[in-house]
């Protein structure tokens, strides 16, 4: 019978101790992927898939906390909660996590409590205290990845202040900074962007060798190929682009932007004054990429041959009508 108790202890212990283990690892799995979805999508709304993870989280967390509540791993529960509710757009129940984190932890980790409580005034329509907060946290002993952290942040602020250049120094920074070689990459995607719609091409050209370095995304990746041999077009690269698009389209790895690369090289054509070229480019387009929007984008630009350079309306007129047609599958 001694035999037995004494087993039984551990025995019990262990499986309360795994459980909710468990539940909170399950809640920073959940957490990771929804993080991974949402840089992904930087700069874009984020898809549902990412909303419905981060409400996991929160069941996880909440339930590790509601059962055990001295477990070690409260500090990080809270701090889960809090940033699934902010990146669930739930302001005010991320604010009172976050405040129920400094009342509890605050004092032994300053930079969570500082920055948390900085992006949730943002969200409240407080963008010059926060940027206040984060830029007065920069000059504190910090790491290099939360010196990075506040600088993607601050330039985050800044873009939605329309302060674009002082928004790409901080992505700069932030990018350099960061240990995390995929969140480089998500950061370059960024600066791609920014600098190719500033239309300071040789930082974006920089920046997308950069995405095709860092980046683990396969759709980030394809893209920044595509700019690359864009903006060589209208840097004037014309042998490098020809190149470029040669190399990719026996590819197999880049089929999704052949038909991308292929329109490129007709405007390659157009820039060369090979209008013919371009022409039959076009024709072959859309008979190799039928009813996509390559054959719509061809369509198109038929039209525009048929109008401004031959002066044939009808034909115009015929080429224009495609366009929809194509769209529509």
């Amino acid at each position: 019978m001694k035999y037995r108790l004494f087993f039984a202890f551990p025995l019990g212990f262990c499986l309360l101790s795994c459980a909710y283990f468990n539940t909170f690892y399950n809640a920073e799995q959940y957490f990771k992927k929804a993080e991974k979805i949402r840089l992904e999508k930087a700069g874009e709304t984020i898809p549902v898939s990412a909303i419905d993870s981060y409400s996991k989280v929160i069941d996880k967390s909440r339930l590790v906390l509601e059962k055990y509540p001295d477990t070690k791993y409260r500090k990080d529960a809270l701090l889960l909660i809090g940033k699934a509710h902010f990146y669930r757009q739930e302001y005010r129940l991320a604010e009172a996590t976050f405040q129920q984190f400094a009342d509890e932890f605050g004092k032994n980790h300053p930079f969570e409590k500082g920055y948390w409580q900085a992006m949730v005034k943002w969200k409240q329509g407080k963008s010059q205290a926060a940027l206040e907060t984060l830029t007065s946290n920069l000059v504190k002993s910090l790491s290099n990845d939360q010196k990075a952290k506040i600088h993607l942040s601050i330039s985050e602020i800044l873009l939605e202040l329309n302060k674009d250049k002082s928004a790409l120094e901080n992505l700069l920074k932030g990018a350099e900074l960061t240990s995390d070689a995929d969140q480089r990459g998500q950061i370059y995607y960024r600066i791609s962007v920014l600098a190719f719609d500033k239309k300071d091409y040789e930082l974006a050209l920089s920046a997308n060798k950069n995405v095709i370095r860092y980046s683990l995304s396969k759709k980030r990746i394809e893209e920044a190929n595509l700019q690359i041999v864009r903006i060589n077009r209208l840097l004037g690269n014309w042998d490098v682009v020809m190149s470029e698009i040669k190399s990719i389209l026996v590819d197999d790895r880049f089929t999704r932007i052949h038909g991308n690369l292929e329109l490129e090289l007709v405007r390659l054509y157009q820039m060369q004054g090979k209008n013919d070229m371009a022409k039959n480019r076009l024709e072959s387009i859309i008979k190799d990429y039928p009813r996509s929007g390559n054959s719509a984008e061809a369509y198109y630009m038929l039209g525009e041959i048929a109008m401004n350079e031959e002066w044939d309306l009808d034909d115009a007129e015929k080429q224009f009508s495609q366009v929809t047609s194509c769209l529509l599958y």
